[in-house]
Formats: C-alpha cells, structure tokens, sequence
C-alpha cells in the first residue's frame, strides 16, 4: 500500500519518518474471508481457547444484515432465509429458532461485540479453518462481499494529477521532552514531481516556519522561509513513489496484505463515495521504515541509525462515482531508539489530504538555484 498513496507518503516521509512514531499493542490474531484481511475496529482476542470476532465485521463482510437491539442487548443479523440471535453473556445463540450452544457467550470489549468466529461463520454456512502458522483465521464463503479493487485501482491512477491541501497534526516525545506540532499547507502533483507550500507550528515553541518542497525529476529541493533553496537527498529509493512501477496485479496483492473495509455511499464533501479503510501490515511497514533508516543519508553522520521497534498505520481514502479520489485521511504511529543520542522517540501523526482537479495535467518546475 505504501506505493500508491503518493501525496501522504511525501509528506509524511518527509516530515513525519525521519522523527519515528508511536504504535499501541495490536492484536496479532488476523482473519480472512476468502483471502482478504478484514480490518476491525477492535482486534480480535482469544478467550478460553476460543477466536472472538468482532460480530458486525464478521456478518457484514460475510453479506448479512445486522441489528442492535438495545433493550435485550441482542444482535441480530439476516442473510437469504437465515436468521441468527446473539445475546450478550447468553450461552445459547439461535439460528432460525434452533438453539445452538456457545463455548463461550457474547462479550463487549471497547464498545463492540465480539463472538466466537466459527459460529458466526458456519451458521451461515461458510467453512472455516485456523492457519496456526500466521495465527489467522480463514474462512471461505460464496456469498461474501468482496472489496471492488478495480475502482481503487482506478482512481489511483487519476490521482497522479491533482491539485491538494493538506493538514497534519503530530505528538514528538524525545528525550524526555514532548511538543505538538500542526503542519498544513497545499500544493500539486503531477506523476513523480510535486510542487507544496506548507507552515509547520509549534506552539511549545512559540515557532512557526514557513516551507516550500519540490519534487522535479527526483531531485528533492526544500526552502526554509526566505533562505535559497537546497537541494536534499533523502535516501528514499525511487521505487517506493515510482508511479511507473506499480501495476494493477501489485496495487492488488499490497491490498490483499493489509486489512481492508469497505462502505458505499459515504457522504464527504457533499459527495456519495466508497470509502477504503486500509490497516497495513505492520511487521511489513516496520521492516520498510528500518530500511530506508539504513539507507537514508539524512542519518549518514550517525555511527548508529535510528531504529524502529513498533509502527502501526492506517489510511482512509474516499472515492467518488468517477473513480476520483476526493479525500485522504491517515494516522501514522511509531516507536524506536536513536543510539546515538541514547535516547527513546515516539510520535504520533494523524492528517488529512483533500484533492482538487483531479486527472487535469498539471505544470511543474524546478527552482532556480
């Protein structure tokens, strides 16, 4: 997924990365229906040996329709001719009035109902298997939904143009110190090369730094307020932004490793949009932070670089009727160390991106030195 969400990876590599992040514990229990990961708004647990499931994913992704009702704290859900009740702390659910016993009862965790996966699976029919390997739990239905990635695909390849604006928030603790930092600003894309305005604010600081960043050619060059421009190397091979080297066979497989939801007809900005939930695989993402940390000549005096231990990323991307991409949310969270300082860093990143003109060319230079 990190190659194709061009704009918000500019930025938050290049103001976010080279700080780190913060990530909370995840659960490492996955589940897949018919090779899909599905994301959870709460992770799945373990409970008396048992594979609990947030209920609504399960059941929606799977194509029913799912109710709460609040006075018997109950969830039903209906698909074709089978109906299914699920009582929280009650041993016994029921499909079509048929009592089923439960090895262990609905339970609420952070606001969600969570019940064990295999039933809610097989009592519509699905089957359903554990891979002990990858601690994932895969089930295979004919029936289920599945993610429309060719409309992603699609407005990826639109979104190579575009004009944007942006804001960021971030949360830095570093040696013991810990500020809040607001970076907003707008600008333009058009393939590899980008053109962006932006002002970071620390109010711990009383600071504020206005910024220019163009990308032209894959040479990086940055002005800080009214000093000339510089010409920056990151360290960041190309092949990680290349919009040339992505095809749709790629932008599918990245998908199919992460988490994804979808949900149809979701009003942003006055549009109707399918809206992508994407939760990456963050063994994967911490794996690729490390290595451009190596390989980075941002680091290059360090006699140790700076590494990351936990990462956790999540992007959320509207798309409109035509394919376009209308808006972009993210949050960013790592943890690590900088030996050479011997000091602990995390930091919190969470932003949005809303895009103008999309699919239009778009002129973009380089500075004059």
């Amino acid at each position: 997924m990190r190659k194709f969400l061009v704009p918000l990876a500019v930025i938050l590599a290049l103001l976010v990365l080279p700080l780190g992040a913060f990530a909370a514990e995840q659960s490492n229990i996955k589940v897949k229906i018919n090779d899909q990961v599905l994301f959870f708004d709460v992770n799945p647990i373990i409970d008396n040996g048992r594979t609990l499931v947030p209920v609504r994913g399960i059941f929606e992704n799977l194509g029913a329709d799912v109710q709460w009702i609040a006075q018997t704290s109950t969830v039903l859900a209906t698909r074709g001719d089978t109906r299914v009740e699920l009582q929280i702390g009650n041993a016994n659910a029921y499909v079509n009035g048929q009592v089923i016993p439960l090895d262990v009862p609905a339970k609420i965790v952070d606001g969600s109902t969570l019940v064990p996966v295999r039933f809610i699976s097989e009592s519509l029919g699905a089957t359903v298997d554990w891979e002990s390997s990858s601690s994932t739990v895969l089930i295979q239905d004919p029936g289920a939904k599945s993610i429309d990635y060719e409309k992603f695909y699609n407005a990826f390849m639109s979104s190579r143009q575009a004009e944007l604006k942006f804001s960021i928030k971030e949360n830095i603790s570093l040696m013991g110190q810990t500020v809040d930092a607001t970076v907003t600003g707008s600008g333009a894309v058009n393939n590899n090369d980008a053109s962006i305005k932006f002002n970071i604010s620390i109010p711990e600081l009383d600071s504020a730094m206005p910024m220019e960043l163009v990308i032209k050619d894959w040479k990086f060059y940055i002005k800080l307020g009214d000093t000339p421009w510089t010409v920056v190397n990151t360290g960041i091979p190309q092949d990680i932004l290349d919009y040339e080297t992505v095809s749709e066979a790629m932008l599918t497989e990245i998908l199919k490793e992460s988490s994804v939801k979808q949900e149809d007809n979701v009003m942003i900005n006055g549009k109707a949009t399918t809206k992508y939930t994407i939760k990456s695989d963050d063994d994967l993402l911490t794996s690729v932070i490390n290595q451009l940390f190596s390989t980075s000549s941002q680091f290059s005096t360090m006699a140790q670089k700076p590494t990351v231990s936990t990462t956790d990323n999540l992007v959320i991307v509207y798309i409109d009727a035509q394919d376009q991409i209308v808006k972009q949310q993210g949050q960013a969270e790592m943890s690590g160390t900088i030996p050479d300082l011997k000091a602990e860093f995390k930091v919190k990143a969470n932003g949005d991106i809303d895009y103008f003109n999309v699919g239009k060319p778009v002129t973009i230079t380089a500075p004059e030195m």
